[in-house]
C-alpha cells in the first residue's frame, strides 16, 4: 500500500507527515532519516489503524454531509498554502 507523505525542511531538520495528518510525523537529520523513523514509527504503532476508505468519483453521484464538505475544504485550504510556501521558496521577493 502506498502512503503519500508530505516533506519538509525547517531549521536544518527535516519532517516527514502523512499527508493530512498532523498528529502522524518524524523528525530527522536528514530527509530520509526522517521518512525512515515515520516508517518505522508506522510499523510499531499499536494505537492507531491507517485506512484507506473509497471516495465518491463523482458529485453527481455522491451526497456529501455538511462535515465531508469542511473536511474539503480545509484539505484544500491545506494544498493551496503548501503550494504557496513552495512557491514562495522557488521564486523569492
Amino acid at each position: 500500500m502506498s502512503i503519500p507523505v508530505w516533506v519538509e525542511q525547517t531549521d536544518g531538520k527535516f519532517t516527514a507527515s502523512v499527508l493530512g495528518s498532523s498528529q502522524i510525523r518524524a523528525t530527522g537529520e536528514t530527509k530520509a532519516r526522517a521518512v525512515a523513523t515515520l516508517v518505522s514509527d508506522l510499523k510499531t504503532d499499536t494505537t492507531g489503524e491507517l485506512m484507506m476508505i473509497e471516495w465518491p468519483v463523482s458529485r453527481e453521484s455522491a451526497s456529501y454531509t455538511d462535515d465531508e464538505i469542511e473536511f474539503l475544504r480545509e484539505l484544500t485550504a491545506e494544498a493551496y498554502r503548501h503550494r504557496d510556501e513552495e512557491k514562495t521558496l522557488e521564486f523569492p521577493g
